[in-house]
């Protein structure tokens, strides 16, 4: 490991530069011996960038502190899940600009369609265009040009679509059902 050390603040640093930086984290046991319990839960944050970098940071807890030591650095694209611990990112004139996760958000419609409510349905319908898009520029391993001139042309209107249809529905949908939880 030690022949490593040096290495990563590199690492670190590259994927912090890449166009597009994911991250997200996983919770966990671990032990700790000031716990009455004998065990703590920490989070491993990972940190993707577009370019195939990637590193990961442990914090002993799941508070916001953790990715925002590391995010308040970077300017540009940074795609996160729903987590309010990251909202002080993006706050102002930030230089950071939140990218969504369809994963994420098709969650919320896939609990909708299982509660048996149609318009959970064709909200994933509707994603699942988008996935199409995706997956055919995959298959044909095309540039970053070509795949946006394909979301141009096909995905735009699947977006507008989503959209005109969720602010109809957001006035008379509670935001403390599973649909209205799906549109927030």
């Amino acid at each position: 490991m030690d022949l490593l050390r040096p290495l990563l603040p590199l690492l670190k640093e590259r994927t912090l530069k890449d166009f597009l930086v994911q991250t997200d984290d996983t919770g966990f046991l671990v032990l700790d011996r000031d716990d009455p319990r004998g065990r703590k839960r920490g989070h491993i944050w990972l940190y993707v960038g577009q370019g195939g970098n990637v590193f990961a940071e442990y914090t002993p807890d799941w508070s916001a502190q953790g990715p925002q030591a590391i995010l308040m650095q970077r300017e540009g694209y940074i795609r996160v899940d729903g987590y309010a611990g990251y909202d002080a990112l993006f706050e102002g004139d930030s230089p950071r600009i939140a990218v969504g996760c369809w994963m994420h958000t098709r969650i919320g419609f896939e609990k909708v369609h299982q509660a048996g409510d149609s318009r959970g349905t064709t909200i994933l319908l509707l994603i699942q265009k988008i996935y199409d898009v995706e997956r055919k520029a995959n298959e044909d391993e095309v540039n970053p040009e070509q795949r946006l001139k394909r979301r141009l042309e096909h995905s735009a209107v699947v977006y507008e679509e989503i959209f005109k249809l969720l602010d109809q529905w957001a006035p008379v949908v509670p935001e403390k059902t599973l649909l209205g939880n799906a549109i927030g």
